[in-house]
C-alpha cells in the first residue's frame, strides 16, 4: 500500500505541475509586431523564428525585443537581440 500511495502521489504532483505549466503561459501571436534593436539599427523580427533568424540572449536586464522601433515602446521580449539573417529596416 505505501508503494502505490508514492506512486499516486507522484502522479499527482506531475499533473498538477502540468496544469499549472499551461495555466499560467500565454499564447504567442506570431504576427505580433516585434522590432530589435542591434548596432544601432532597427530589425523588424514581426514573424521571424527565434533561434533561426534573430535570437533573444539570456540577459534580463537588457531589452530583446519592442513593440514598435523605438527606445520607448513597450517591451515584448527580455534579452539581448541578435540578428541572425534578418536586415536593417530602412530609414
Amino acid at each position: 500500500m505505501n508503494t502505490k500511495l508514492k506512486i499516486l502521489l507522484r502522479a499527482g504532483v506531475f499533473s498538477l505541475a502540468a496544469v499549472f505549466a499551461f495555466a499560467f503561459t500565454q499564447p504567442v501571436d506570431s504576427f505580433q509586431p516585434k522590432y530589435g534593436l542591434f548596432g544601432g539599427q532597427w530589425y523588424d523580427a514581426t514573424g521571424a523564428t527565434e533561434g533561426v533568424e534573430y535570437e533573444c540572449n539570456l540577459v534580463e536586464e537588457e531589452v530583446c525585443t519592442r513593440s514598435a522601433p523605438n527606445q520607448g515602446a513597450p517591451i515584448v521580449e527580455n534579452g539581448e537581440f541578435m540578428p541572425l539573417s534578418l536586415t536593417p529596416i530602412e530609414d
